[in-house]
């Protein structure tokens, strides 16, 4: 009985684990694609990208800390990367981090 209440602990954090980095690695998406879209929307601009990505980070967020967003314009897309770290439950004070490449949105 002692090892299948430790087997099933251990699976209850796993699935605890994964479905939190999988919440964390969809707000980081929603929120770069959200930077990328506000860049088409002004020709390219990394500044209104930025800005637009860590405030939708910021309303979604909660689990995220360290929210980091970077821009880069290219002749024809803009590319928005959003990297943050999470506390992990299991791992006691480890972090995972997430890092995302989201919206290659064509400029028009």
């Amino acid at each position: 009985m002692l090892f299948v209440w430790v087997i099933s602990i251990g699976l209850f954090l796993l699935i605890f684990e994964l479905a939190a980095y999988w919440h964390i690695r969809n707000t980081l998406e929603q929120a770069g694609a959200e930077g990328a879209r506000t860049a088409a929307l002004y020709n390219g601009d990394c500044t209104q990208a930025i800005t637009a990505a860590t405030s939708q980070a910021a309303r979604q967020g909660g689990w995220t800390n360290n929210v980091n967003v970077d821009c880069t314009t290219t002749t024809d897309r803009t590319i928005v990367r959003v990297t943050a770290t999470s506390w992990s439950i299991a791992f006691g004070h480890a972090t995972i981090t997430v890092a995302t490449v989201i919206g290659e949105i064509p400029e028009r």
